[in-house]
């Protein structure tokens, strides 16, 4: 059990990670949708699940395992509206920041207060990793 909960303690970690890169940065997106482009990154992505050594587990998942109700579910809440133009606006606990992505071969950067983030995409899901640890997003 203290595994488990050592691994819902670095899975939230992780979300308050990006909470704090977004939180960081002021401003609002206008949300205009950007779903042309053809780049197969544009478009509005949502965080949905993470996966921690192998094991997937959705957000309802940890939110269980962390004891927290399904109402509290909204400060995982973690979004992505990548835009065909290079910007993108992320959302995480009601923070929004605004930012750029660039793609080099099968990897995307985005960059948001001057910090990057390596992503890839896989099967039609946005992943983020960091330590050994994923963040999943589908639009």
């Amino acid at each position: 059990m203290k595994k488990v909960q050592k691994s819902v303690g670095v899975v939230l970690a992780v979300l308050l990670l990006m909470t704090t890169i977004l939180a960081g940065c002021g401003g609002g997106g206008n949300g205009d949708g950007g779903n042309g482009g053809g780049d197969p990154i544009v478009g509005k992505w949502k965080l949905n699940s993470v996966d921690i050594g192998g094991v997937e587990m959705s957000l309802e998942d940890v939110a269980k395992m962390a004891g927290s109700a399904g109402t509290e579910l909204g400060d995982m809440d973690v979004t992505f509206d990548i835009k065909a133009d290079g910007t993108l606006t992320g959302n995480a606990m009601g923070e929004t920041a605004e930012g750029t992505w660039t793609k080099n071969g099968d990897t995307y950067t985005l960059t948001i207060q001057g910090s990057d983030q390596e992503v890839s995409l896989d099967g039609g899901k946005l992943i983020i990793e960091q330590d050994g640890m994923k963040m999943i997003l589908t639009k």
